[in-house]
């Protein structure tokens, strides 16, 4: 497929555990057929044969490490080749509506000398152009998202953890879960990161 006909919806996220384990359940009651993989495209070729990549049932059934692949095509499986100047296993495309799922890690504060914090992730579907049914699947999955998290938040600077001054979380495109939000507020040194700049992201009081 040309890429020019392909057109994305994405969302940014930022889950714990249970807000992660709570969407899984959503996908899973809205679409029944649709498989979940651990993501490993690029893999190095070690002993000649490409790396397992299961098919799951639900998100929760991944590994929660790096990125998850979506698939509403219950019967495709990956179709491997070896890459040979590089060493690495490739698959072609998923017939699409297809998604990513870049998952947000929480980082440690104890490892880096600051406070703990969860870093943003992101989902992205493909769709193909002027393709309605592809657009439907994908507005669904993201609408479900509002069930698990929220746009509504305070903005805080890192560095001093005071107030964004008239902040208004209008537009925001970081959802994060209800269950991320309730771990922030365990611990006033705690927030939600996302991208380089200094604002950070905590419950309201």
């Amino acid at each position: 497929m040309n890429p020019n006909d392909v057109q994305f919806r994405t969302r940014y996220v930022a889950f714990s555990e249970a807000d992660h384990l709570a969407y899984s359940d959503l996908l899973a009651e809205a679409f029944p057929d649709a498989r979940y993989f651990d993501d490993m495209d690029g893999e190095r070729n070690v002993n000649g044969a490409p790396p397992a990549m299961p098919a799951h049932r639900t998100l929760a059934d991944c590994s929660h490490k790096g990125r998850i692949l979506f698939v509403f095509d219950p019967g495709w499986r990956p179709e491997w080749r070896l890459h040979e100047k590089w060493n690495e296993w490739r698959f072609g495309r998923r017939p699409c509506p297809n998604a990513d799922y870049e998952i947000n890690a929480r980082i440690m504060g104890p490892l880096y000398g600051e406070p703990e914090q969860l870093s943003a992730g992101r989902i992205y579907f493909r769709c193909r152009r002027g393709v309605q049914e592809d657009f439907a699947f994908a507005n669904k999955a993201l609408r479900l998202l509002n069930k698990v998290a929220t746009n509504r938040y305070q903005g805080v600077y890192e560095d001093t953890m005071k107030r964004v001054e008239d902040w208004n979380h209008k537009g925001n495109m970081l959802r994060i879960g209800f269950h991320a939000l309730d771990w922030c507020r365990g611990d006033p040194s705690r927030y939600v990161a996302w991208g380089p700049g200094p604002v950070v992201y905590r419950p309201y009081d």
